[in-house]
């Protein structure tokens, strides 16, 4: 008999448009360090084949990368050297705990079966056991597969056509190859032979033994209806995208990450809950460093009803892979411990935040101030923004950029939330006193005054204004024209609510005097075309002509300085420094729909 049952080739990757923009999570540079340097120690000491460091470093290694199935059948295969079965064993049975819906690591262990126990039985139930987990996944043909080819050598073709039977159930990229092989086996074997026992006893009942080799029963494998179509090419679409089913620390590739969002899209309108279950924990094996995907599972089973499951997923997020290091998924978990009514959970999980994660991170000081203020713990909420604030001016320049950020923040809720106008007004002082003078700070600054119910302090935000507005080239870090000119701006229009037309009047002739002559000038120096026209001669221009065409662009600098604009930037290809020329690239890789967008905001 001839069965096919080799897997083939996979599916072409579908073409993606250009100009795809994602913003990725990307892994912590830490993170790859500790992988290379125990992959680079585990290398090492496998050359000098000491099994008990062996056990030891890759116990080690695994507690912080338990998702990595090849360590695991290396940690198997150097047990299997030793002549130790049943640490074999353990050793499998480890890695399926954190690995439970593997194919990979299912298949290693049913192929170790296999090659070490005699006993048919035996080997069945490890394989049943897979199929629990596994026998539905899009990409289960390999351990489906190593079944068929088990039991050919057992000539077992009841159990063959069984396999077939439960294989078409399915989605599986491979489907039409398995029905090709189920035709072939029932034109091959006599329709007695694949016959299960209940079957052959109930068709002895009045029937007559006339099948001969090589006769199809008309029922054989049509009365087996594979999944539709429809279905299946629907997962295909979503699988031909995804290069890496299996866990690794390298970062995922935009394109995967947006696939595996759409697939799990196909997922929630999935009525078998176990079905839901199997394909989401599949989707974590290779996006586990994601928190945003432990996130939408566990709101998931939470929106099904089904807490257990949303605990068990979260306790995993938190305590077992990797992304227990980010800070995010420990701010979700504090917030999902509030809302089930675990106060002492969020604290505690606010806690590990601020002492091990990311002390003083902004978004973790005030959501726990916010949750501490529902519970009537002001005083203990002002203790957070002040603890965190004095972390920030005792590390300095390592929290440049989050202090005065803290300052507002603080100010806010002081005001907004406790109702203390006055101890508001003092925090921004305080601010100003440690952090240098930021468009930001003083754009709080001014906000504040606007809804204070108090007089206006005209004469105070006028000095810090015009000290910060006024051209100072000796200061290096000086604010950027943009910056000083919209600041001014806000200050005029604060003005003109707030105060008599004689302030107005002074403060208008101020910005008049420092950026509309100093445009009026740059245009002279640099003439002007319209973005559209830009966008058009850019891709025409060779190289060295390029630079040529930064005098002509309107406010060229705009797009420097714009955040969004360099995140995506940065996502294209990592800058050393972004002058003008890594704008000119960046919009040359852009659609031109797109990068009209962006000069549109010139």
């Amino acid at each position: 008999m001839k069965c096919s049952h080799v897997a083939g080739e996979g599916e072409q990757g579908l073409y993606v448009k250009p100009g795809l923009k994602l913003i990725v999570e990307f892994l912590v540079p830490a993170e790859m360090n500790k992988f290379r340097e125990f992959d680079a120690l585990i290398e090492e000491t496998e050359k000098e084949g000491h099994i008990s460091k062996i056990r030891q470093l890759y116990d080690d290694f695994l507690a912080e990368f338990p998702l990595c199935y090849g360590y695991w059948k290396r940690y198997a295969d150097h047990e299997e050297r030793m002549g130790s079965t049943h640490k074999v064993v353990e050793v499998y049975e480890r890695a399926l705990q954190g690995l439970t819906y593997s194919v990979h690591m299912w298949l290693h262990y049913c192929v170790f079966a296999i090659n070490t126990y005699g006993d048919p039985g035996t080997i069945r139930r490890l394989f049943e056991r897979a199929l629990v987990y596994v026998g539905s996944d899009f990409l289960s043909y390999t351990i489906w597969d190593k079944y068929i080819e088990y039991e050919v050598t057992q000539k077992e073709w009841s159990r063959l056509a069984m396999i077939y039977t439960r294989i078409l159930e399915n989605p599986n990229q491979q489907l039409d190859r398995y029905l090709n092989s189920f035709r072939e086996l029932v034109a091959h074997q006599l329709l007695s032979e694949l016959r299960t026992a209940e079957e052959a006893a109930a068709a002895a009942v009045g029937a007559t033994d006339q099948e001969i080799k090589g006769e199809v029963h008309p029922n054989a494998v049509e009365s087996t209806k594979p999944v539709s179509a429809g279905k299946t090419e629907a997962l295909l679409r979503s699988w031909r995208t995804i290069r890496r089913p299996y866990f690794h620390v390298h970062p995922l590739n935009p394109v995967e990450l947006e696939n595996w969002n759409n697939y799990l899209d196909f997922i929630d309108a999935e009525e078998d809950f176990q079905k839901v279950v199997k394909l989401y924990e599949r989707c974590l094996i290779p996006c586990a460093n994601y928190p945003n995907y432990w996130i939408r599972y566990i709101l998931h089973m939470e929106a099904r009803g089904s807490t257990d499951y949303a605990e068990n997923a979260l306790a995993r997020a938190t305590t077992q892979v990797f992304v227990k290091r980010r800070p995010e998924i420990h701010l979700f978990a504090a917030r999902f411990r509030e809302h089930s009514g675990d106060i002492p959970g969020a604290r505690a999980a606010y806690q590990l935040v601020h002492a091990e994660m990311a002390p003083g991170l902004l978004e973790a000081v005030a959501k726990h101030a916010n949750m501490e203020h529902r519970m009537g713990n002001d005083e203990y909420a002002c203790s957070l923004y002040e603890q965190a604030i004095a972390i920030a001016i005792e590390k300095g320049k390592e929290y440049s950029l989050t202090l005065p950020q803290l300052f507002a923040q603080y100010s806010r809720f002081v005001y907004l939330v406790c109702g203390k106008a006055e101890k508001a007004r003092e925090i921004l002082e305080q601010a100003l006193e440690n952090c240098p003078p930021s468009k930001s700070l003083l754009e709080t600054v001014i906000n504040l005054e606007s809804i204070q119910s108090t007089p206006k302090r005209i004469k105070y935000l006028d000095s810090l204004i015009n000290k910060f507005i006024a051209p100072n080239p000796d200061n290096s870090g000086a604010a950027s024209f943009i910056d000083r000119e919209e600041l001014s701006s806000i200050f005029l229009e604060f003005l003109d609510h707030f105060t008599d037309p004689r302030y107005v009047k002074k403060a208008e002739d101020r910005h008049a005097l420092l950026f509309k002559m100093s445009r009026s000038e740059s245009a002279k120096r640099n003439p002007t075309l319209p973005p559209n026209v830009i966008i058009r001669i850019l891709p025409h221009c060779e190289r060295k002509e390029r630079p040529r065409l930064q005098c002509v662009c309107k406010c060229w600098y705009a797009l420097m300085e714009h955040r969004l604009f360099r995140k995506i930037c940065a996502g294209m290809r990592p800058y050393p420094v972004f002058n003008n020329d890594c704008v000119l690239e960046c919009l040359l890789k852009f659609p031109v729909k797109d990068a009209l967008f962006w000069c549109s905001l010139l």
